[in-house]
């Protein structure tokens, strides 16, 4: 056995030794929650909507959550596979883009309620944007 896994064999015994010891006097206690758990999957962009409600994009998840400040309270603002935000933008006149970065697109709504266009493709692990 070669010098570096002799060492990482003696820390893992050691952790496991010490751990257990501290287990047993009852200085170790399992880890405890926080924070209660998220509907979000990961949080990889966020945009300041408006004074009420911050915009959380998720690349793993596929979507971007409409999130109220006040409250905590969340709701998809742009489903799946269209919604999957990694960086966020809002223009000047409300406008939203967006990176998606697995798809390689950025996206565009001109208005709530508008049609998603596709801006760019072909564009793996895009990231950043702004107006």
């Amino acid at each position: 056995m070669n010098t570096m896994l002799r060492m990482a064999a003696l820390g893992l015994g050691l952790i496991s030794l010490l751990t257990a010891a501290g287990a047993e006097a009852g200085g170790w206690a399992p880890p405890q929650a926080v924070v209660p758990p998220s509907a979000l999957h990961g949080v990889h962009g966020l945009a300041v909507l408006d004074d009420r409600r911050v915009l959380a994009g998720t690349v793993v998840g596929n979507d971007m959550w409409e999130v109220d400040r006040a409250t905590g309270a969340a709701k998809v603002y742009i489903p799946a596979p269209e919604g999957q935000a990694d960086d966020i933008a809002i223009g000047p006149r409300g406008e939203l883009a967006w990176t998606s970065y697995l798809q390689g697109v950025i996206r565009y709504r001109e208005t709530k309620g508008a049609p998603i266009r596709v801006l760019a493709k072909d564009l793996t692990g895009i990231n950043s944007l702004a107006f």
